[in-house]
């Protein structure tokens, strides 16, 4: 009977101890459950702040131009730039249009410095877009740059598009070759993509967006 009482004791004081262990080991699984509802409401709140500072970023370069493949030449004046360009698509750029022009560093090597051109207002920059994508297409040139006589070779005028919506344009163009859509453009900063003239215009806010055309 000792011998039965000392062993009942003995597994009863296992299962006592196991039963702590299994009570600590169900706090950690719920400590985990916690962290990990934590971090899914991080990454939203996250994902949140980078919209907004991409918004932020994107309304505070309404009014820019960025110009690609315009070779630099020392000693260059960047506001006369802007006028040589104008010149050759037709536009006579008023001295107070400009607000300034700077060039910007690029990540593609051996290629010069893009230039950045902010105007007054947005209706200005948008009115020497109009005449770039006017000449092009008077021109039948869809995908290269436009030659400007004097000026440049094969220039790329573009809006100042915010690098997470460069990389969307960039994403947004290649899928639209794989998958037949007609036009992939931006306006006011924002992706669009549209399959041909009668289908609906989709907007392009991310990823997600691209993995559903």
């Amino acid at each position: 009977m000792k011998d039965l009482k000392r062993s009942v004791n003995f597994f009863s004081d296992k299962i006592t101890d196991f039963e702590a262990k299994l009570c600590r080991f169900g706090e950690a699984i719920a400590a985990v459950s916690r962290l990990e509802e934590e971090n899914v409401a991080l990454k939203k709140e996250v994902s949140l702040l980078n919209d907004r500072v991409n918004n932020m970023e994107r309304h505070s370069r309404q009014n820019n131009i960025e110009v690609q493949n315009f070779s630099y030449k020392s000693g260059e004046n960047s506001v006369d730039v802007v006028y040589k360009i104008g010149f050759s698509l037709g536009v006579q750029v008023d001295p107070h249009s400009v607000d300034y022009v700077t060039r910007v560093p690029t990540t593609i090597k051996d290629k010069h410095k893009n230039i950045v051109v902010r105007f007054t207002s947005k209706y200005k920059r948008d009115d020497f877009l109009a005449a770039y994508r006017k000449k092009r297409l008077a021109m039948g040139v869809t995908h290269a740059g436009l030659v400007m006589a004097n000026v440049a070779e094969k220039v790329f005028l573009g809006e100042h598009l915010t690098l997470a919506n460069k990389i969307i344009f960039k994403q947004a163009r290649t899928l639209a070759r794989e998958k037949g859509y007609k036009y992939v453009w931006t306006q006011s900063g924002n992706v669009l993509v549209r399959r041909n003239d009668a289908s609906r215009i989709i907007h392009v806010l991310s990823e997600a967006d691209l993995s559903r055309l």
